[in-house]
């Protein structure tokens, strides 16, 4: 019987261009982020803006936007982001959110915050938990084993369910760890799925 190496790269995706991104993919697809544009109040302009969370540090308020809209073929496009407002304005980010969030604790909000809305229904909880748990590893998308530590953390609090051998990303040493960890996962996953391929 051979095994022969399938290799796949590990990336510590974010809410916000990873996991967020591969969640909402179930039911909508994300639109490009080239051709947004947004009003003076940093919110995208055709969109649906809904406000999930806005916490107040040092001054400036911090929103989570979920901003969406319908596209001709009947997708729904869901896009997300932080804007940052004080009295000189208001910036917006689709980054990760920690580089952006002066603090542990304000990060944790908005955490939450997303996963909130991600299960803010029992239908929408059974999805995203059937959809942590039937997500190949590395063919149709990293979603569930990209989180991080206060993705995981959430997902704890809200009580929704994932996978037993998913690990935080921020867990490891290294991302040479991450990669040496969920590489043997995917390789056990892929030849349960294709035995024909270790035969002789």
């Amino acid at each position: 019987m051979k095994r022969s190496h399938i290799g796949i790269t590990i990336t510590a995706i974010s809410i916000f261009v990873g996991a967020g991104w591969a969640i909402t993919s179930m039911q909508s697809k994300a639109g490009s982020r080239d051709e947004l544009k947004h009003d003076k109040d940093c919110l995208q302009v055709g969109f649906e803006n809904t406000v999930l969370t806005e916490e107040s540090y040092g001054g400036k308020q911090y929103k989570l936007v979920r901003s969406r809209k319908t596209d001709d073929s009947g997708w729904i496009i869901d896009q997300y982001s932080i804007v940052t407002a004080d009295n000189a304005g208001c910036t917006v980010s689709s980054e990760r959110f920690s580089d952006k969030l002066p603090t542990t604790e304000l990060q944790e909000k908005i955490v939450l915050a997303y996963w909130r809305s991600q299960a803010s229904s029992s239908k929408e909880k059974v999805n995203l938990e059937e959809f942590l748990a039937n997500t190949p590893i590395g063919i149709t998308g990293v979603s569930s084993l990209g989180l991080l530590q206060q993705d995981l953390d959430a997902l704890d609090q809200l009580g929704v369910k994932y996978p037993s051998y998913v690990k935080a990303i921020d867990s490891f040493d290294s991302p040479e760890k991450a990669e040496e960890y969920y590489l043997t996962i995917f390789n056990d996953q892929w030849f349960k799925a294709h035995p024909e391929a270790g035969a002789d």
